[in-house]
Formats: C-alpha cells, structure tokens, sequence
C-alpha cells in the first residue's frame, strides 16, 4: 500500500508537470507556429525527456547554447526529436519537438582539423587521435596549389554539362568509367553521376579520349597532375600515421602506394542540385524511413587504406558517429582543405585501433555538388593483416589476413551499406597468441 501510495504521489507530479507544460505551450507564440521560440515556450516535459535520453541533465528551459561548428544554414537534427536552431552570433536557440517516425538524428560536432604546417610530433599525435575517434578528419596548409585544385573542379564541372550522350561514351561503368545513378552492380542507386579512373594517366585518358567535345589531352593531363599530388599528400599522411602509432618501419602504409601496381582510384562526383526548397528540407531529413528524400550516395564505408576528399562550396557530406549508428554528423564545407577518412584496409592493419568511418551525401542544397576522391589502394595481390605492434593483450588478434583481390570480389558480392570487415573478423583468439609469442 504504502508503494502504492508513492507511485501515486510521483504520477500526480507528473501529470502536473504536463499540465503546466501544456498551459506554456498554448500561451506562447509557438503553439500557433509564430516567429522563434522564447523561453517560456520551451515544453518542460519535452525538453527534460530529450535530455535523459542523451545521459545529460540540464535545465528544462531554453539556454543558448554554443555551436561546436560554424554553420550557415538552420541547425537541423532528427531523431526522436527534431532540434531546429536560430543562429545569434555564434549561438543557437534551441527547442524541442517529438518526432516519433524516425531514431536518426543530427548533431553538430566538433571535427578534427589538422594544420599539417604545425610541428610533425604534434601533427602525429593529432592524426592518430582523430583515426581512432572519428576515422576522420580536415587538412589545412597541405600544400597542394590552388591552381591544380581549380583546374580539376574546372574540368569537371565541363564534363558533366555535356550532353549526356557524349558523358556516355566515357562508360559504361565496368566498374571505371562513366556512370549515373546506379552504384555497383546490385540494386544500389544514388541521385549522382560520376567518373572513376584508376589512378594513372593512361586509365584516365582511355576513358575520355572518344569525348568529340572535350579536350582529351587536357582533361587527362590536369587529372593525372592532380592524382600525382595527391600520392604525395597520401604518403605524407600515412607515413605520419606510422611515427604516430611507433612502427618500426614508418613507411609500412605507404608502401602499399609506392608499388607500381597499386590499386589506387580517383573519382569525380556530379550531385545535380534540388529542384525547390521543399526538396532541400526533405534531403537533410533524410532517414531510413524516408523514401521520398534524395540521396545523393548512401551509407558506407570505403575498402581501401584511406580516402582523400575536396569538395566545392556546397554542403552534403555527412559521417556517423562512431559510438552511436543513428547518430550523423553534417561536415561543413571546405573548398580550401581536404576532407581524410579511413578505409576498411587501414583499420584491419591497425587491429581496429583506427576506425573505418561510415558515411554518406545527401542532397541538400541548389547549387550541384562536385567532389573529388583518391582512394590509396594496395595491389591485388597485397596481403592486408593485422600488424604485429598493434596485436596486445588487451586488444587481441580481430581480423584474419586476405588479399586486396579478395576483399574487392567480397566488396562487389555485397549491397553497399553491407559491413564488409566483418566478414573477416575472427571467432577466437588461437591467432592472436601465435602472433604475439
């Protein structure tokens, strides 16, 4: 009885809680959908809820809250709740609002961003951390001309505006080439066209060289300037990446470049912009839930050791975060700097030390997206496995050993949100004590 009692005494508390919530709700401006959200018209009841969800306890008024990242459009987030701010210099407004139809949701983050001009030990430690937290992280004063940078966005941007007809004599996608829409070969589609080229001048200028109205020579010409720039930044950063994690050899990664036989990619992405606001808000939205909403290339994670990404000024790329799977971070663009992530390769040989961090472009804006992506690949007959020094203890043998021929045939066998690695995860620990004795 006396147990009744308490519950009883708690729930009437509750209902009284509701109660004046709702009183705040209808004598405020925001229950008739009026102008920005003031602090009496914050729900108490909502707002405390959205909170312990997230493990955090604060007030259930509305607080300014500083914005992690540098925005220019209307903070946006879903998940059970939808999160809309106003931006006041550098603060948001927010407030809270059920939305039941989706678990996905925004969240504004800080991101790594690593000034390459700093000094190398510093750098290191930097990169290193970002591998293992994010996967993922921004590259400035990497040295690379903006000339170079212009001419490619340039060049691209004049092959995409052909006729479609003269784009198709690039492909069709086998998987190089041109292509539009379809992704791979088993069902995935994007709202996008591209261009893919292994990463030598001769690929590049096969592919492009039956194009009547593009000059051949310059298109390949620029791109392979391009890709030979990018093999230099990708050896920089993995080599840096070996000091960090202390191997004894600090060309291990890129050594997987160096070889003539590398299995490298350089890929040129076309997102064709939305058609009208309501578009644009249905993009952002996006959820796993939501059919009508445009996708410009769907979740997942990239095989190869590591991906080098520039893009225009528009925004549309978004990665996950590592600790929660409907948690999806907008990554401000950065025309100026290069976006690096790590690939399927890279955190098998580091024994999932480093995490291959899933992501995906959503189309969001009016302006078209172009982007740009080198992919470091080993060759097909490299051998991927866990390195010694990364194999202890406390983090025991994960992945059993494979070539870069078999990890592509598994690739192409699966849909593309698939988590490939697991396949090759081990079941016991036998290998693990071999290794380390």
């Amino acid at each position: 009885m006396v147990g009744l009692a308490n519950f009883r005494s708690i729930f009437g508390i509750f209902l009284a809680v509701l109660a004046a919530g709702k009183k705040l709700l209808n004598t405020s401006g925001l229950a008739a959908g009026k102008g920005t959200a003031k602090t009496e018209n914050w729900h108490p009841t909502r707002g405390l809820f959205y909170h312990l969800v997230n493990r955090q306890l604060v007030p259930a008024v509305r607080q300014p809250i500083k914005l992690p990242v540098i925005v220019d459009f209307p903070v946006v987030a879903k998940s059970a709740f939808e999160m809309v701010g106003t931006l006041q210099g550098g603060e948001a407004m927010v407030m809270t609002t059920l939305i039941p139809e989706s678990k996905e949701r925004m969240v504004l983050s800080d991101l790594p961003v690593i000034d390459l001009s700093g000094k190398r030990d510093k750098v290191r430690k930097l990169m290193v951390k970002a591998c293992e937290e994010f996967g993922f992280f921004k590259v400035i004063n990497h040295g690379v001309p903006n000339e170079i940078i212009d001419n490619v966005e340039k060049e691209s941007k004049e092959f995409f505006s052909l006729p479609t007809a003269e784009k198709q004599k690039a492909g069709p996608p086998n998987p190089l080439g041109y292509g539009s829409k379809k992704i791979g070969f088993n069902g995935d589609t994007g709202d996008l066209e591209y261009l893919l080229f292994h990463a030598n001048p001769t690929s590049i200028y096969d592919r492009i060289k039956n194009i009547s109205s593009k000059d051949s020579n310059r298109f390949s010409s620029v791109l392979s300037d391009y890709v030979d720039l990018m093999k230099e930044l990708a050896c920089d950063l993995l080599e840096l990446l070996g000091e960090g994690l202390g191997l004894e050899d600090k060309k291990t990664f890129s050594k997987f470049l160096k070889d003539s036989q590398n299995d490298s990619l350089i890929r040129l992405n076309h997102y064709p912009s939305c058609d009208s606001d309501a578009d644009q808000r249905l993009s952002f939205m996006k959820t796993k839930d939501d059919k009508s909403s445009r996708v410009g290339f769907g979740e997942h994670s990239d095989p190869q050791i590591l991906t080098i990404l520039r893009s225009n000024n528009v925004e549309g790329l978004q990665i996950q975060s590592p600790l929660d799977g409907n948690v999806w971070i907008p990554v401000k663009s950065d025309p100026s700097a290069f976006f690096i992530n790590v690939g399927d390769a890279l955190q098998a040989m580091t024994n999932g030390r480093f995490v291959s961090v899933r992501h995906r472009a959503i189309v969001t804006a009016q302006k078209s997206r172009l982007s740009t992506m080198f992919f470091v690949a080993p060759s097909l007959q490299a051998c991927i496995s866990p390195l010694p020094e990364m194999v202890t203890l406390e983090n025991r043998l994960k992945y059993r050993s494979y070539t870069w021929a078999e990890y592509k045939k598994t690739m192409y066998s699966l849909r593309l949100a698939s988590n490939r690695l697991e396949l090759f995860k081990l079941d016991c620990n036998k290998e693990s004590k071999d290794l380390m004795r």
